[in-house]
């Protein structure tokens, strides 16, 4: 019984769909929000005394290049549970599709606990939340206070 030359090439091209469907990756696309590495997430000293200044560091991806200028929240919950938004200064950003990230916090009363960060690239996409536990020396404070 002969084969029809036409059904091979049938077959032989629906073969080579399913193939090229089959190693095609769903997850081609790249993410255009930003990214925080939770291991880099660093805050120096640690633990600080109470009134210095704390430093945070991160290192953070973004595939679109948007993040010249991102706005950085952050926010401590305390031992208590009590979560407060915490102000930033100093803010430095290094790098245009990753990089590194820095920013001050003045450490005030009640802000030993876990602080977390999230970013906004300037086109409003928002980062994954990295956190970190911050302790605060508060007899240092105290005695600069006599």
């Amino acid at each position: 019984m002969k084969q029809h030359p036409l059904r091979w090439l049938t077959v032989l091209s629906l073969l080579t769909l399913f193939f090229v469907f089959a190693c095609a990756d769903d997850d081609d696309s790249v993410s255009i929000d930003p990214h925080l590495f939770e291991d880099s997430f660093q805050i120096d000293p640690n633990p600080v005394d109470l009134y210095e200044t704390a430093t945070f560091y991160l290192a953070w991806e973004d595939h679109d290049g948007d993040f010249d200028e991102p706005t950085v929240t952050v926010r401590l919950v305390t031992e208590d549970d009590v979560t407060t938004m915490i102000p930033i200064e100093n803010l430095e950003v290094e790098g245009t599709t990753g990089g590194s990230l820095s920013f001050e916090v003045e450490i005030l009363d009640e802000y030993q606990g876990e602080y977390s960060v999230i970013v906004r690239d300037e086109d409003g996409n928002v980062s994954n939340e990295v956190t970190e536990y911050l302790y605060v020396n508060q007899s240092a404070g105290e005695e600069g206070e006599d």
